[in-house]
């Protein structure tokens, strides 16, 4: 990898880790039995302390993820791309009423020239400091001042790790697996392809609407259950030359990926109903919320049989849910 790829790579993994590592301390703060009584709907400071964190780096992961780290020109360029990212990067979960980031505020100030004299390193605490004091000043603020600065927070110290990373921390960066965020004219011929060839692709799919095609199966989605199973599954679509799949989401605000065979995961989620394919658009699989999974094209359904010999007590029907 380039130290530019291995940078990119570096950022990933910072989003990712540290978004597992405040999922699991909310976990604890909503666990009733660490002080013996529920919260309910009310959020304590404690939880506007932590929830907004995971949040802000996922909206994180999916800017840098929209980034091709081998179109970066150098390594500097890299880094400023990537602190633009994490100082601009937005959700319906994080951006407030009236628009003001504290990004935006910082955007701005940096083309005034501010504080470009100083290095990257002593610049930006001072940015975030005043991008702080000036969000203040807009109408419509956050309704919690502890969410407010909890997110500000996690932006900064995304873009203090980028800015601090050396090359001899860049030498000890291990690869990681492929996920890319696709664009939405990329999704949208996707869509297209796949109700050209599999019958009309929208929100639902079979066997929750017609297909009349005899290459198509829909099983219960405990038929993967077991991670062996899906580890089976990902195996064929190799075995097929397969390494690359698209995957794509029933709602808009979902992010939609191509990513490494390895790591696809055929499942309903929050994200909604889901597709997967790939370029030769030669099988599907698809995922639903009435707990179905369809298996689509010829020769994945007739490998799915062989190697699932029971694979006939999995059918999916409407009174297995």
């Amino acid at each position: 990898m380039t130290n530019t790829m291995k940078l990119h790579t570096a950022a990933r993994r910072y989003c990712i880790e540290r978004g597992y590592f405040w999922r699991d301390e909310y976990s604890k703060v909503c666990d009733p039995d660490r002080n013996g009584k529920k919260n309910g709907y009310h959020y304590t400071d404690e939880a506007y302390d932590i929830f907004p964190r995971y949040n802000v780096l996922d909206a994180i992961l999916i800017e840098v993820e929209k980034h091709n780290p081998e179109e970066f020109e150098s390594l500097e360029y890299a880094k400023n791309e990537l602190i633009t990212t994490g100082l601009c990067a937005e959700s319906s979960f994080t951006k407030p009423s009236n628009g003001q980031t504290v990004g935006k505020i910082i955007i701005d100030e940096l083309k005034k020239g501010t504080y470009n004299h100083l290095p990257l390193s002593e610049m930006l605490p001072k940015l975030f400091e005043l991008a702080e004091v000036k969000s203040k000043e807009f109408p419509e603020p956050r309704n919690n001042e502890v969410q407010e600065k909890a997110m500000n927070k996690e932006k900064y110290l995304f873009c203090k790790f980028i800015s601090d990373l050396t090359e001899a921390d860049l030498s000890v960066v291990e690869p990681m697996f492929y996920r890319r965020v696709i664009s939405e004219t990329e999704s949208d011929m996707l869509r297209k392809e796949l109700s050209i060839k599999w019958c009309e692709v929208g929100s639902y799919w079979y066997p929750l609407i017609e297909c009349n095609r005899e290459d198509i199966v829909a099983f219960t989605d405990d038929f993967f259950d077991e991670d062996q199973d899906i580890e089976r599954l990902r195996e064929i679509l190799k075995r097929h030359g397969i390494y690359k799949i698209y995957q794509l989401r029933e709602f808009d605000s979902s992010p939609e990926y191509e990513l490494d065979t390895d790591a696809f995961y055929p499942f309903y989620t929050i994200d909604g109903e889901g597709y997967w394919c790939s370029n030769e658009m030669d099988w599907v699989i698809y995922a639903s919320h009435e707990n179905s999974i369809t298996i689509a094209g010829t020769w994945l359904v007739d490998e799915v049989k062989l190697a699932w010999k029971d694979w006939k007590q999995r059918i999916w029907s409407k009174i297995t849910y």
